[in-house]
C-alpha cells in the first residue's frame, strides 16, 4: 500500500459547507468528491436548462480570464481529448 492508500479518509465534505478552508491542500481526488457531491445536488435540484445555463456561465466566467482560444473551441478541443482517454477499469 502506498502512504495515501494507508491514510484514513478524511472528512472533506462538499463546497459550501465550509469544512475546508481555501487553503487547505486537497488531492485531485478529494477535490473531485467535493465537487461531485456539489454537482450531483445541482443536478437533483434543477432543470436540464438551468443545469446547462450555470455550466455555461461558470465556464464562460474562468474561460475568459484564462484562455485566448474562443470558449467554443476550447470546450470541443477539451471534450476531445477527455472522451480519447481509456476507460477506466
Amino acid at each position: 500500500m502506498s502512504k495515501e492508500e494507508d491514510k484514513p479518509l478524511q472528512d472533506i465534505g462538499t463546497l459550501g459547507d465550509h469544512k475546508t478552508t481555501p487553503n487547505t491542500v486537497l488531492t485531485h481526488d478529494q477535490v473531485k468528491r467535493r465537487c461531485s457531491r456539489f454537482f450531483t445536488k445541482l443536478l437533483i435540484n434543477h432543470s436540464p436548462k438551468e443545469i446547462a445555463d450555470y455550466f455555461f456561465e461558470l465556464v464562460y466566467e474562468t474561460h475568459n480570464s484564462k484562455n485566448d482560444k474562443r470558449l467554443d473551441v476550447w470546450i470541443e478541443e477539451f471534450d476531445e481529448k477527455y472522451n480519447s482517454k481509456e476507460p477506466e477499469e
